[in-house]
């Protein structure tokens, strides 16, 4: 059973980027400006050393996930999270946005927290593309010693009673859903000492809110 986990769970977080990385290749491919070409180049190489850290870690973990973490900017960690869920937006006609300060410096898993972001506006694109032109809003919001990290969709929302269901490996509501998306993003979250709820969003879909505290574990929040 723990080897058909892991499994799954390598595979889920190696399938859903290779679609984005593809984008990112073709725009790069038919990019004449060099320094834009460079730049999304740039964006593919650090797409794939997160990946690749992030699912030694799963490897290597039989129990729960062990952070490394790190004095990092979660607004970068979230704007470069964007930056690879962009290409995904454009061509499903969703307009992706970020509301966020100039930086907001805390002690998290850099690897871990991005893909997190990555995997959660990634399922807002995919619902938000359900009634084009589609909106995604994600916003970083400093709440003292924690940060709160919020991805809105204008999509068809989630049931009140699956709200919570929704966090629990293997189960999906989408058509082909490995149902371990949202599993692994609680798991993250969970592991840092936060918090993850997803409720009805201002925009008609689903808000996912996550709570990350800002200080090494051990301290406190």
């Amino acid at each position: 059973e723990v080897v058909t986990q892991l499994s799954s769970m390598v595979a889920h977080e190696v399938r859903n980027p290779l679609q984005s990385l593809s984008l990112l290749c073709a725009l790069a491919r038919t990019e004449p400006d060099e320094a834009k070409r460079t730049a999304l180049l740039q964006k593919i190489e650090d797409e794939i050393h997160v990946l690749e850290g992030v699912v030694q870690r799963f490897l290597r973990n039989s129990g729960p996930l062990q952070i490394s973490q790190a004095n990092v900017d979660l607004v970068e960690l979230v704007n470069r999270a964007a930056a690879i869920a962009e290409p995904e937006a454009r061509s499903r006609g969703v307009r992706l946005m970020v509301q966020a300060p100039g930086a907001l410096r805390g002690f998290v898993d850099g690897s871990l927290v991005r893909r997190a972001m990555e995997n959660l506006m990634l399922n807002a694109i995919e619902f938000a593309s359900h009634s084009p032109p589609g909106q995604v809003t994600v916003a970083v919001v400093p709440r003292g010693r924690t940060a709160l990290l919020i991805v809105d969709d204008d999509g068809p929302g989630v049931p009140k009673e699956d709200q919570e269901r929704i966090f629990e490996a293997y189960y999906s509501s989408k058509s082909g859903g490995t149902g371990l998306g949202l599993a692994l993003v609680k798991q993250v979250v969970v592991a840092h000492g936060g918090t993850i709820v997803c409720i009805e969003s201002p925009l008609g879909g689903a808000r996912f809110e996550a709570v990350l505290p800002l200080v090494p574990r051990g301290e406190g929040a």
